[in-house]
Parts: C-alpha cells; structure tokens; sequence
C-alpha cells in the first residue's frame, strides 16, 4: 500500500478561505461601526452652588464624582458669608448672576418657596458617559436616562421625621438636607467630679442638682464659677434655640395651622401653659434670689472661653462647636458630650438645626441642578460629607448603622426625635423677638406671659 502524501493544494485554499473569511469580517466590524450613529454631545451646562458653612473641600468629593460621570455638567461652589447671603440671594437673581443651586436653613425654605425656589420635577433627564472598547476602537457612549425624582413618600418613609415636616410643601419637595446637627450638652469633666457627679445629668431635675454643686457666687451675687451658661440671651451661645426646646419639650404648641399658638394653654383644663413654665425654668438661671442662680448680663467672658478656662460647668450647643472649644486649649479629654437633658426621658425631644440645598427659581438648569442635589443626597455621597462636616445623617437607613457608633450613637438617636418649627417669613426677626422676650424678663420690664404673649403676637405679624 501507497503511503498518502500531504495535499499542500488543498491545505493552501483551507488557509486562504479562512484568512479571507476574517478580512471580511474585519472590514464587516469597522463597517458597523463606521456606521454607527456618533453619540450626540449634550451642550455643555454650568451650574453655581452657594453655600454658607460649607467649605470647598466639605463638597468637593461630591461635585468631582458627578463631574466624572457627567463631564458636561461642571458645578462651581463658592462659599459666602452669613451676614451677606440673603441680599447677595436677591441682587444675584436681580442681575442674573445668582446662583442654580443655594444653602438655605431649614427654617427660611417655606418663605423662600413662593418666589425663588423651583421644587424637585417628577423626572429628571441626564447624559451618562461610557467608555467602550469594540474590536480596535474605543468608542465613548452617550445615553440619556430619564429617571424619576424623590417624591414625598420617600422622604416620608426614608428621612428623619423633621425633615419630611420642614421640605415637603403642598406635597412637592423644596429641598433636601446632606445632614443635620442636634444641641448637646458640653460638660467639663473636671468640674463634676470635683461636685461628686457620676454621670452628666439626664433629666432637668437632676440638671437644677448639678447646678447648684458646681456653681460659686461671693456675696455681692458676682458670679465666681457658672454651673452652667443658662438665663439670659445676650452672652449665650443658642439661647433661642435652648428656649424653644424648653417650649417643646414641655408640650407648647408653637404653631397651630397658620397661626402662631405658643402663647396658648394646653390640657383638658386649659389653664396650663406650658411656654411661661419653660421661660421661667430658663430665666431663674439668671435671678439672684433663685437656688438655681448661676449667671447674669454681667458676665462678659464669652462663654466658650469660660468653658475652656475651667470655671463653666455645662455649656450647650452643637456638635461642630467643639472646634471652638478645644481651640481654645482645652484638650478634647478634658471635656464630654451628653444627651439634652430631658423633662421626661420617655417622650424624649430634642432640636434640630440644619440646613438644605434647593434649586432657584431663576435657574436655566433646573432639571441638571436637581438631578445633582439628588446624587448629592444618597447615603453613598452623603454619608462621608457628614462625617467631614461633624453632622448626622437625615437618612434612616445610615442612622440604625450611627447608633452603633460609639461616637455617632448619641447623635443619631436625638436626630429621630429632633424638632422645630417655622418661625415665619422673617425668621431672623423671629430671632429678634425672642431675644425681646428673654431679655425683658430677665430686666424684670415685663412679667413672663406678658413678654410671651407680646413675641407671639409679633411673630404673627411676620408669619
């Protein structure tokens, strides 16, 4: 038998049928994509964030990574001053150099609704950017998503209780929160042992008690070491706001529909009222023939340095007011943190102070500006900004994880229990007029429900 030889004929056309077969489907592949629709560029869109307290860097993490994902849409934050930002608001929009996107406290957004705000949109519609590699080109992808907004139930179901009752007006949302702060009781540590205290007072009670064992007075009243900076408004960090919690928590009614209520009794009986009860616990801080008496007008040290020097026992206010402490050298374990005492620990309240981010009236880019602040407050974003900025978070879902937190707990459990209320179109006259209200009793120029009575009706005049 013959051996059988190669066919090198047949071979070569198996080599040049295959070597064809993958030219032609080289040249199908940059067919196709030669035509390809090219991707239609979005036009490029620049949005202005005014903010108050936030730095640069608080925000820049946020803004960058939606940059990435969306480089048409370039965000410019600049920070202004407090003093300055409500007029700077209206001479911006007056001459079409305001901003798209603003910092607002919580308690100015309903009166900024009417006229400067646009509320989220059902859907918002973004360009997204993918890079793909097909075959020996990359190619970029351009693809718009139409995506629906945060309606009230979500806020509703997945944000702390004050928020939902602060942003949603009419049923539309006006803003959104990325954190929020609660007062909180500083204490120097120091000071309680020396008084044989334990434990920071939990309840009101037990915080009239610690008081009077920290504090010294000489017999002229003159005030040599505070039990605590309470009383009056003038040299007290947060006074309006350690006053309104006393309302709240004692069960005054702040507001009822559009009418301004906290001058009014409650009960069955109605003859109690709860707003005189709170502003007399406050003011008898500052009255000499009190046992309670631990400070007055005439202190001038401010109240920080008074803490940091050793001769304040208990100071209120937020979690980002201890910078101002251990600025002044008071070293951070020289000093805690406590819960808000409480008139009943079982019907816990507390305050809520925190700002929102909205979108102008005025702006071109609505619909870019609120497709960024949503980005903006999903817990993924949010949550590592308010780790920067020293709030907690309005989200549910990071809260049950805060709690755990051994130095997050505290804070997340007041923020579920958090208040406040609106205090009309003038808030800052709102201000203005409790201030009146505790100075004129404090002077004794006006007995308390007269003085409550009196900022009631102001306030209402503004509402």
């Amino acid at each position: 038998m013959k051996a059988l030889k190669p066919n090198n004929q047949g071979l070569s056309k198996i080599l040049i049928i295959t070597l064809l077969g993958f030219i032609v489907l080289v040249i199908a592949g940059v067919a196709f994509i030669a035509l390809q629709p090219k991707p239609v560029s979005p036009k490029n869109v620049t949005l202005t964030m005014w903010g108050i307290w936030d730095e640069t860097t608080d925000v820049a993490d946020i803004i960058n990574s939606y940059h990435d994902a969306h480089p048409y849409i370039t965000i410019n934050y600049v920070k202004k001053r407090y003093e300055e930002f409500a007029n700077a608001l209206v001479t911006g929009w007056a001459t079409d150099t305001g901003p798209d996107i603003y910092a607002l406290p919580n308690t100015w957004l309903r009166d900024y609704s009417t006229d400067f705000i646009t509320p989220v949109p059902a859907t918002t519609k973004i360009a997204f950017y993918e890079n793909k590699k097909i075959l020996f080109k990359s190619e970029t992808k351009i693809s718009y998503v139409a995506r629906n907004s945060l309606t009230a139930n979500d806020i509703k179901r997945d944000y702390i209780d004050v928020v939902y009752k602060d942003i949603i007006l009419n049923g539309k949302i006006y803003g959104l929160p990325l954190g929020v702060n609660t007062l909180v009781m500083f204490y120097n540590k120091d000071l309680l042992n020396r008084a044989h205290l334990a434990q920071p007072p939990a309840t009101w009670n037990d915080f009239v008690n610690a008081v009077g064992k920290i504090t010294i007075t000489n017999d002229r009243d003159e005030i040599i070491r505070a039990g605590a900076a309470l009383g009056t408004y003038d040299n007290i960090p947060n006074a309006s706001d350690l006053v309104t919690l006393l309302m709240l928590q004692n069960g005054a009614p702040m507001t009822t529909g559009g009418e301004v209520t906290f001058d009014q009794p409650t009960g069955s009986e109605q003859n109690y009222y709860p707003a005189e009860q709170a502003l007399r616990f406050y003011t008898d801080f500052a009255s000499p023939e009190k046992s309670v008496y631990t400070w007055n007008d005439n202190v001038t040290t401010d109240a920080f340095d008074l803490f940091a020097q050793g001769n304040l026992g208990f100071l209120f206010g937020y979690r980002y007011q201890q910078s101002e402490i251990t600025s002044r050298g008071l070293g951070a374990d020289a000093f805690g943190l406590a819960p808000m005492p409480q008139i009943n620990p079982d019907n816990e309240v507390n305050y809520a102070d925190y700002w929102v981010y909205t979108v102008a009236r005025k702006s071109k880019y609505a619909n870019e500006s609120w497709a960024f602040l949503q980005y903006a407050a999903d817990a993924k974003r949010s949550q590592p900004y308010d780790n920067k900025t020293k709030q907690t978070s309005v989200l549910r879902s990071v809260i049950s994880e805060q709690i755990e937190d051994p130095d997050m707990g505290m804070f997340a459990q007041q923020a579920l229990t958090a208040q406040s209320w609106y205090r009309g179109k003038k808030p800052q006259k709102a201000e203005e007029y409790f201030g009146d209200m505790i100075k004129s009793v404090v002077a004794r120029t006006s007995d308390i429900k007269q003085a409550i009575i009196l900022a009631a009706q102001k306030i209402q005049q503004i509402y």
